[in-house]
Protein backbone atom coordinates (compact mmCIF):
# COMPACT_ATOMS: atom_id res chain seq x y z
CA UNK A 1 0.00 0.00 0.00
CA UNK A 2 1.81 3.40 -1.29
CA UNK A 3 0.80 5.47 1.97
CA UNK A 4 2.18 8.72 0.24
CA UNK A 5 0.81 11.37 3.09
CA UNK A 6 2.67 9.92 5.79
CA UNK A 7 5.83 10.43 4.12
CA UNK A 8 7.51 13.82 5.02
CA UNK A 9 7.37 16.55 2.49
CA UNK A 10 11.20 16.32 -0.22
CA UNK A 11 10.62 19.92 -0.74
CA UNK A 12 10.94 21.18 2.98
CA UNK A 13 15.15 20.34 2.48
CA UNK A 14 15.30 20.81 -1.05
CA UNK A 15 18.14 23.59 -0.71
CA UNK A 16 20.18 21.55 1.73
CA UNK A 17 19.50 18.39 -0.33
CA UNK A 18 20.41 19.46 -3.62
CA UNK A 19 24.09 21.71 -2.24
CA UNK A 20 24.93 18.63 -0.85
CA UNK A 21 24.58 16.67 -3.71
CA UNK A 22 26.31 19.08 -6.11
CA UNK A 23 28.48 19.02 -3.42
CA UNK A 24 29.46 15.67 -4.02
CA UNK A 25 30.47 15.79 -7.26
CA UNK A 26 28.77 13.03 -8.50
CA UNK A 27 27.80 13.37 -12.76
CA UNK A 28 24.53 15.05 -12.92
CA UNK A 29 22.74 14.55 -16.38
CA UNK A 30 19.56 14.96 -18.22
CA UNK A 31 18.92 12.73 -21.24
CA UNK A 32 16.66 12.13 -23.77
CA UNK A 33 17.09 9.58 -26.55
CA UNK A 34 15.34 9.75 -29.97
CA UNK A 35 15.20 8.84 -33.51
CA UNK A 36 16.99 10.71 -36.49
CA UNK A 37 13.40 11.54 -37.99
CA UNK A 38 11.80 13.08 -34.93
CA UNK A 39 15.35 15.07 -33.70
CA UNK A 40 15.16 16.64 -37.20
CA UNK A 41 11.80 17.74 -36.50
CA UNK A 42 11.08 21.24 -35.34
CA UNK A 43 7.99 20.26 -33.19
CA UNK A 44 10.12 19.59 -30.25
CA UNK A 45 12.33 22.85 -30.16
CA UNK A 46 9.96 24.77 -27.94
CA UNK A 47 10.54 21.44 -25.05
CA UNK A 48 14.60 21.58 -25.90
CA UNK A 49 15.18 25.26 -25.14
CA UNK A 50 12.73 24.89 -22.10
CA UNK A 51 15.10 22.72 -20.62
CA UNK A 52 17.98 24.06 -21.12
CA UNK A 53 16.33 27.62 -19.50
CA UNK A 54 14.89 25.12 -16.41
CA UNK A 55 18.22 23.24 -16.07
CA UNK A 56 20.80 23.75 -12.99
CA UNK A 57 24.30 25.23 -14.51
CA UNK A 58 25.41 22.04 -12.57
CA UNK A 59 23.46 19.48 -14.71
CA UNK A 60 24.95 18.50 -18.07
CA UNK A 61 21.99 18.01 -21.34
CA UNK A 62 22.61 15.08 -23.59
CA UNK A 63 20.63 14.23 -26.49
CA UNK A 64 20.99 11.29 -28.17
CA UNK A 65 19.75 10.77 -31.80
CA UNK A 66 19.58 7.28 -33.22
CA UNK A 67 18.88 5.45 -36.85
CA UNK A 68 15.79 4.37 -36.56
CA UNK A 69 16.01 1.16 -38.97
CA UNK A 70 19.20 -0.09 -37.58
CA UNK A 71 17.51 0.15 -33.96
CA UNK A 72 14.77 -1.71 -35.13
CA UNK A 73 16.64 -4.72 -36.37
CA UNK A 74 18.30 -4.64 -32.84
CA UNK A 75 15.01 -4.58 -31.21
CA UNK A 76 13.67 -7.54 -33.44
CA UNK A 77 17.17 -9.24 -32.56
CA UNK A 78 17.22 -8.60 -28.28
CA UNK A 79 14.15 -11.99 -27.88
CA UNK A 80 15.09 -13.41 -25.39
CA UNK A 81 13.29 -15.76 -22.16
CA UNK A 82 13.41 -12.82 -19.85
CA UNK A 83 11.66 -10.46 -22.51
CA UNK A 84 12.62 -8.29 -25.77
CA UNK A 85 13.61 -4.83 -26.29
CA UNK A 86 11.40 -2.21 -28.38
CA UNK A 87 13.41 0.66 -30.20
CA UNK A 88 12.68 2.88 -27.20
CA UNK A 89 14.68 -0.05 -24.81
CA UNK A 90 17.13 -0.43 -27.00
CA UNK A 91 18.09 2.98 -27.21
CA UNK A 92 17.83 3.55 -23.23
CA UNK A 93 20.41 0.47 -23.31
CA UNK A 94 22.83 2.34 -25.26
CA UNK A 95 21.92 5.23 -23.34
CA UNK A 96 23.20 3.12 -19.86
CA UNK A 97 25.86 2.20 -21.39
CA UNK A 98 27.23 5.52 -21.78
CA UNK A 99 27.07 6.99 -18.39
CA UNK A 100 29.41 6.86 -16.10
CA UNK A 101 29.00 4.48 -12.68
CA UNK A 102 28.16 7.51 -10.28
CA UNK A 103 26.01 9.27 -12.51
CA UNK A 104 22.66 9.94 -11.74
CA UNK A 105 20.36 10.31 -15.01
CA UNK A 106 17.04 12.09 -15.17
CA UNK A 107 15.59 10.62 -18.31
CA UNK A 108 12.88 12.88 -20.34
CA UNK A 109 10.65 11.62 -23.30
CA UNK A 110 10.43 14.07 -26.50
CA UNK A 111 6.78 15.07 -25.23
CA UNK A 112 7.57 15.64 -22.03
CA UNK A 113 9.26 18.38 -19.88
CA UNK A 114 10.29 19.35 -16.15
CA UNK A 115 7.89 22.66 -14.85
CA UNK A 116 10.54 24.15 -12.56
CA UNK A 117 14.13 24.08 -11.40
CA UNK A 118 13.44 23.08 -8.42
CA UNK A 119 11.11 19.91 -9.69
CA UNK A 120 14.26 19.35 -11.32
CA UNK A 121 16.50 19.78 -8.08
CA UNK A 122 14.18 17.73 -6.50
CA UNK A 123 14.02 14.42 -9.06
CA UNK A 124 17.89 14.38 -8.44
CA UNK A 125 17.56 14.16 -4.90
CA UNK A 126 15.35 11.67 -4.56
CA UNK A 127 17.49 9.07 -6.79
CA UNK A 128 20.49 10.06 -4.93
CA UNK A 129 18.53 9.16 -1.78
CA UNK A 130 16.27 6.32 -2.81
CA UNK A 131 18.11 5.14 -6.44
CA UNK A 132 15.32 6.11 -8.87
CA UNK A 133 12.30 8.38 -9.07
CA UNK A 134 9.60 9.54 -11.66
CA UNK A 135 6.03 9.68 -13.20
CA UNK A 136 3.82 7.29 -11.99
CA UNK A 137 2.38 4.12 -14.58
CA UNK A 138 0.48 1.51 -14.49
CA UNK A 139 1.31 -1.40 -15.97
CA UNK A 140 -0.25 -1.99 -19.62
CA UNK A 141 0.68 -5.92 -19.79
CA UNK A 142 -1.48 -8.73 -20.04
CA UNK A 143 0.05 -10.97 -16.97
CA UNK A 144 -0.47 -8.23 -14.19
CA UNK A 145 -3.23 -6.08 -14.60
CA UNK A 146 -2.90 -3.20 -11.89
CA UNK A 147 1.06 -2.74 -10.78
CA UNK A 148 2.23 0.85 -10.40
CA UNK A 149 5.83 1.49 -11.19
CA UNK A 150 7.86 4.48 -12.45
CA UNK A 151 7.60 5.28 -16.05
CA UNK A 152 10.34 6.29 -18.32
CA UNK A 153 8.78 9.44 -19.44
CA UNK A 154 10.12 11.03 -16.70
CA UNK A 155 12.21 9.05 -14.65
CA UNK A 156 15.28 10.17 -12.85
CA UNK A 157 17.63 6.76 -11.53
CA UNK A 158 20.91 6.24 -10.06
CA UNK A 159 23.15 4.29 -12.62
CA UNK A 160 24.91 2.54 -10.15
CA UNK A 161 21.41 1.07 -9.07
CA UNK A 162 20.60 0.25 -12.16
CA UNK A 163 24.08 -0.79 -13.51
CA UNK A 164 23.67 -4.72 -12.50
CA UNK A 165 20.11 -5.48 -14.21
CA UNK A 166 21.75 -4.30 -17.72
CA UNK A 167 19.18 -4.11 -20.38
CA UNK A 168 16.41 -6.06 -18.49
CA UNK A 169 15.54 -2.80 -16.58
CA UNK A 170 14.01 -1.99 -20.44
CA UNK A 171 12.88 -5.45 -21.01
CA UNK A 172 9.64 -5.74 -21.66
CA UNK A 173 7.65 -9.21 -21.36
CA UNK A 174 4.30 -10.53 -20.11
CA UNK A 175 4.52 -9.10 -17.06
CA UNK A 176 6.07 -5.70 -17.57
CA UNK A 177 6.26 -2.42 -19.63
CA UNK A 178 9.59 -0.04 -20.13
CA UNK A 179 11.39 0.19 -17.37
CA UNK A 180 8.64 -1.62 -14.98
CA UNK A 181 11.54 -4.48 -14.36
CA UNK A 182 13.30 -2.15 -11.99
CA UNK A 183 10.08 -1.77 -9.60
CA UNK A 184 9.54 -5.56 -9.85
CA UNK A 185 13.34 -6.36 -9.43
CA UNK A 186 14.50 -3.42 -7.25
CA UNK A 187 13.38 -2.53 -3.16
CA UNK A 188 12.23 1.03 -4.98
CA UNK A 189 10.19 2.64 -2.05
CA UNK A 190 7.36 3.87 -4.74
CA UNK A 191 5.44 5.79 -2.04
CA UNK A 192 7.88 8.36 -1.86
CA UNK A 193 9.38 8.67 -5.36
CA UNK A 194 6.17 8.05 -7.67
CA UNK A 195 5.03 11.70 -9.54
CA UNK A 196 1.90 11.33 -9.54
CA UNK A 197 -1.18 12.87 -12.03
CA UNK A 198 -2.56 16.21 -10.26
CA UNK A 199 -4.77 17.33 -13.77
CA UNK A 200 -4.96 16.54 -17.60
CA UNK A 201 -5.84 18.79 -20.03
CA UNK A 202 -8.44 16.27 -21.81
CA UNK A 203 -10.67 13.70 -19.91
CA UNK A 204 -8.50 11.43 -17.90
CA UNK A 205 -8.05 7.92 -20.05
CA UNK A 206 -6.18 5.22 -17.58
CA UNK A 207 -6.30 4.34 -13.95
CA UNK A 208 -3.78 4.26 -11.71
CA UNK A 209 -5.31 2.08 -8.64
CA UNK A 210 -9.38 1.07 -9.15
CA UNK A 211 -10.78 1.54 -12.48
CA UNK A 212 -11.43 5.59 -12.16
CA UNK A 213 -9.13 7.55 -15.20
CA UNK A 214 -6.76 9.89 -13.35
CA UNK A 215 -4.21 10.87 -16.50
CA UNK A 216 -4.21 10.97 -20.16
CA UNK A 217 -3.32 13.36 -22.67
CA UNK A 218 -1.36 16.32 -21.19
CA UNK A 219 -0.91 15.16 -17.54
CA UNK A 220 0.78 17.20 -15.25
CA UNK A 221 2.24 15.02 -12.44
CA UNK A 222 3.50 16.30 -9.08
CA UNK A 223 4.66 15.59 -6.10
CA UNK A 224 2.20 15.79 -3.08
CA UNK A 225 0.39 18.00 -4.77
CA UNK A 226 3.28 19.89 -6.45
CA UNK A 227 3.99 20.34 -9.76
CA UNK A 228 7.00 18.44 -10.99
CA UNK A 229 7.05 17.21 -14.84
CA UNK A 230 4.47 18.01 -17.90
CA UNK A 231 3.60 14.72 -20.09
CA UNK A 232 1.72 14.88 -23.38
CA UNK A 233 1.56 10.94 -24.34
CA UNK A 234 0.73 10.11 -28.48
CA UNK A 235 3.96 11.51 -29.48
CA UNK A 236 4.36 9.45 -32.59
CA UNK A 237 1.29 10.76 -33.69
CA UNK A 238 1.68 14.29 -35.40
CA UNK A 239 -1.76 15.97 -34.21
CA UNK A 240 -0.63 15.29 -30.54
CA UNK A 241 3.18 16.32 -32.03
CA UNK A 242 1.70 19.71 -33.53
CA UNK A 243 -0.60 20.52 -30.18
CA UNK A 244 2.69 19.62 -27.65
CA UNK A 245 5.27 22.25 -29.99
CA UNK A 246 2.19 24.93 -29.33
CA UNK A 247 2.05 24.11 -25.67
CA UNK A 248 5.78 23.64 -25.01
CA UNK A 249 6.63 27.10 -26.96
CA UNK A 250 3.58 28.57 -24.56
CA UNK A 251 5.60 27.44 -21.38
CA UNK A 252 8.95 28.61 -22.90
CA UNK A 253 7.58 31.98 -23.74
CA UNK A 254 5.73 32.14 -19.95
CA UNK A 255 9.32 31.26 -18.46
CA UNK A 256 11.25 34.08 -20.72
CA UNK A 257 8.79 36.90 -19.27
CA UNK A 258 9.39 35.79 -16.00
CA UNK A 259 13.19 36.12 -16.16
CA UNK A 260 12.58 39.26 -18.02
CA UNK A 261 10.73 40.82 -15.16
CA UNK A 262 13.83 39.42 -12.88
CA UNK A 263 15.80 41.54 -15.07
CA UNK A 264 15.77 45.31 -14.98
CA UNK A 265 15.06 47.37 -17.80
CA UNK A 266 18.41 49.36 -17.81
CA UNK A 267 20.38 46.17 -17.77
CA UNK A 268 18.22 45.12 -21.08
CA UNK A 269 19.02 48.25 -22.21
CA UNK A 270 22.64 48.32 -21.23
CA UNK A 271 23.21 45.12 -23.11
CA UNK A 272 21.48 45.91 -26.58
CA UNK A 273 23.01 49.14 -26.74
CA UNK A 274 26.67 47.23 -26.31
CA UNK A 275 24.98 44.65 -28.67
CA UNK A 276 24.38 47.66 -31.13
CA UNK A 277 28.30 48.76 -31.03
CA UNK A 278 29.36 45.56 -31.81
CA UNK A 279 27.43 44.83 -34.27
CA UNK A 280 28.24 48.06 -36.00
CA UNK A 281 32.17 47.86 -35.82
CA UNK A 282 31.82 44.49 -37.18
CA UNK A 283 29.87 45.69 -40.64
CA UNK A 284 32.71 48.16 -40.89
CA UNK A 285 34.93 45.16 -40.69
CA UNK A 286 36.82 46.01 -37.37
CA UNK A 287 34.89 44.77 -34.18
CA UNK A 288 37.10 45.90 -32.14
Amino acid sequence: MLLVNEVPSPWLDLETGWRSLVDSGRPLLIASVQTRDLANSWLFHGRDRLIRALAPPEVLLLQLDFDGPLQKALAKASEQPEGRLTVHGVMLRQLQRLLPSEALCLLIDLDAFPLSRAAIQLSFVLAARHGVCGNAQRTNCIDNGEHLFIGPSFCCFSQGLLAPLGDQAWRINGRSDVGEEICWRLPVPLAENLFRPIRSRFAPIWPLEGTTPVYGVGTTFGCQGVPVSYHHFFARNLTSRLHFALLSWLAYVRLGRAERTRTSLRQQLRAWKAELVFGLRYLRGNPF
